[in-house]
């Protein structure tokens, strides 16, 4: 479940649908993907205090089983270069996600048959 939130930001379908698209790319790369909550904050940040341009943001939020806790956030001058930035970045974190999983199982297999070879071996000595 995808779902986009606008902070200090005026509603925007096309926005919405961009960064839906992206999402959806990421959601094809990583089907694991599609069991988790994703949350969307598109924002915009101006200050009242200095004169200067605006700076927006997009603020990704991933809850699941496989992918819990992941939060990453991007800033840019642009909501589209925002949002591009954090496909980008999405794209490596997901990816040291999923190699991280698959070298903590590959060291537990590799364990498990070390530990059942030694058995092996010990039960040939007795023989």
């Amino acid at each position: 479940m995808i779902k986009v939130t606008f902070k200090n930001l005026k509603k925007s379908i096309l926005a919405e649908k961009v960064v839906l698209e992206k999402m959806n790319l990421l959601i094809e790369k990583f089907p694991e993907l599609e069991q988790n909550s994703i949350q969307l904050t598109l924002s915009m940040d101006n200050s009242s205090i200095q004169p200067g341009p605006d700076e927006f943001g997009i603020k990704i939020q991933i809850k699941g089983k496989k992918f819990e806790g992941l939060i990453l956030e991007k800033r840019a001058k642009s909501l589209y270069l925002a949002m591009a930035l954090a496909y980008e970045a999405s794209l490596e974190l997901l990816n040291r996600r999923i190699d991280k999983i698959r070298v903590k199982s590959r060291t537990q297999l590799r364990k498990i048959k070390h530990s059942l070879k030694n058995l092996t071996d010990e039960n040939e000595v007795y023989e």
